[in-house]
């Protein structure tokens, strides 16, 4: 029955064997003859005392030398294989060996391929990401506004030197040397060869334009944006802070009287609403002139405002309302004013007036020079305009009289400011 058992087990292993065949090279040794299994026993089996002992031979016994050049490598008897705690493997019920042999198996290569690293991969080469952040407008010591942006290295090497470029809705305008940027480093540079120009608000600028750099993405080099205006000052904003004042321009030689005002008072109803007198555009208060806010008015043009500055002229031949701003403005290159007028909507067309502003330097009236100067009839149309200042009062201080002149009579002479800045 033992050695029935150990034929299955050696029936299971050479079945297991032949599975491993592609990987492992099996050797099984053949059984040994029964002489010198025998011969075998008789040395590992001391003689039993029942026999008698018989004394070596006095002849010298000659053992030829084994040949082992054939001899597989590994064919050094390892121990069998067993069970633990089990000798049926090893041994029958009388104590032989077992007919088959130990099982010797020499690995001829690695049972399992290991899956590919890619971690232990050579890292592909690693390349800078020039990308343009930021893009802003700053004033320069030289009181010119110019264009300042930042460019980032997002990229895993350094970006050498490189060249941005600044254009202007659409047209190239100044270069800038971009000094070397290390991995993720950002910097702030400027574009100080052109100055910024209000009638070309849409500025763009390119990193690296032209590719000179070798970049992980040469597609996101370039920015766009559009400037608004900057309002550096705003008439009709200002209007409450100012003197407000009317009177009849005199001749050189005379004196007129003037008459001082104050913004908001006025009449709660201007001429044509509900059809009062056209020679009297107020008959209780609006006799010396006044300057306020109307609100949601017509205008001559057939639209509707949400918010004007009315300012009607002294009630006399050639009558004028002026405001005077002590701004201490600073005119600085690139200023531009903007104005828009007109009249209230009339169910005539008399109207006529003129409308200036000038402006001196703090402390100095006598350096008082026009600014804006409008003629404007009552033709249905609003009037726009748009000028700069003159180059050699950049960096003075000023202050601004605003006025309307009756050009005339003063009937039906609404007139209104629907916009009056400087912008930059």
């Amino acid at each position: 029955m033992k050695r029935m058992h150990a034929v299955l087990l050696c029936f299971s292993l050479l079945a297991t064997t032949l599975l491993l065949s592609s990987c492992v090279k099996i050797y099984m040794p053949a059984p040994q003859s029964s002489e010198s299994s025998g011969s075998s026993e008789s040395h590992s089996n001391p003689p039993s005392s029942d026999e008698p002992s018989v004394p070596p031979s006095s002849t010298p016994q000659f053992t030829p030398p084994q040949d082992t050049s054939q001899e597989p490598v590994g064919s050094q008897q390892p121990p069998a294989v067993q069970e633990p705690g089990s000798s049926e493997f090893s041994e029958d019920s009388s104590g032989s060996s077992s007919d088959s042999g130990p099982i010797i198996i020499q690995p001829s290569g690695p049972l399992v391929t290991a899956p590919i690293n890619t971690n232990q991969l050579p890292p592909v080469t690693a390349k800078p990401d020039l990308v343009i952040t930021s893009i802003s407008r700053y004033e320069a010591p030289d009181l010119y506004s110019r264009v300042k942006y930042t460019i980032k290295n997002q990229g895993a090497a350094m970006a050498l030197g490189s060249t941005a470029k600044l254009y202007a809705n659409g047209v190239y305008k100044a270069s800038d040397s971009v000094p070397p940027i290390g991995a993720g480093a950002s910097i702030e540079r400027q574009f100080i060869n052109w100055n910024y120009n209000l009638n070309t608000p849409v500025i763009k600028v390119i990193a690296d334009d032209g590719n000179a750099i070798a970049e992980s993405n040469e597609t996101n080099n370039e920015k766009t944006v559009t400037f608004a205006k900057l309002y550096a000052y705003d008439f009709i904003a200002n209007a409450p802070n100012a003197n407000w004042s009317s009177l009849v321009p005199p001749p050189p030689s005379q004196a007129t009287s003037q008459h001082y005002l104050t913004f908001g008072d006025g009449p709660p109803q201007d001429w044509g609403s509900y059809g009062t007198d056209p020679n009297d555009p107020d008959p209780n208060t609006g006799e010396h002139g006044y300057a306020l806010y109307r609100y949601n008015k017509e205008m001559e043009d057939g639209n509707t405002y949400a918010k004007i500055m009315l300012t009607y002229p002294l009630k006399e031949q050639d009558g004028m309302i002026e405001g005077s701003y002590n701004a201490g403005y600073i005119i600085k290159p690139g200023d531009i004013l903007v104005m828009k007028v007109g009249f209230l909507k009339l169910p005539s067309t008399g109207a006529s007036v003129i409308y200036t502003i000038d402006m001196y330097e703090t402390g100095n009236l006598s350096s008082l020079t026009p600014v804006f100067r409008a003629t404007k009839l009552y033709n249905g149309n609003i009037y726009s305009y748009e000028q700069g200042f003159p180059s050699n009062w950049y960096g003075k201080k000023v202050n601004f009289l605003l006025r309307v002149y009756a050009n005339g009579s003063p009937d039906q002479d609404c007139a209104c400011w629907l916009e009056a800045k400087i912008v930059r």
